[in-house]
């Protein structure tokens, strides 16, 4: 069962309504472990996350989380 609304896009495709805001992440921030927070946020049912200013890092991350939920399930 999915626990996060979803909201119809013009394109066909949905939007969780439902997301984590990722704004004021620092990528030198060195106490701060964006791999174990992102993770925690998918294992918590976060689907929808806001990485504007911080793409590539952020992108980077949940490439690395979503690789591991997928051999994990495998």
């Amino acid at each position: 069962m999915d626990i996060n609304p979803k909201v119809p896009l013009s394109d066909g495709n949905f939007l969780p309504l439902i997301g984590l805001g990722m704004n004021n992440f620092r990528p030198n921030d060195k106490t701060f472990n964006i791999n174990d927070f992102l993770m925690k946020a998918a294992n918590a049912g976060y689907t929808h996350f806001d990485v504007v200013n911080n793409e590539q890092v952020i992108g980077d991350a949940l490439k690395l989380v979503f690789d591991f939920k997928r051999q994990v399930e495998d």
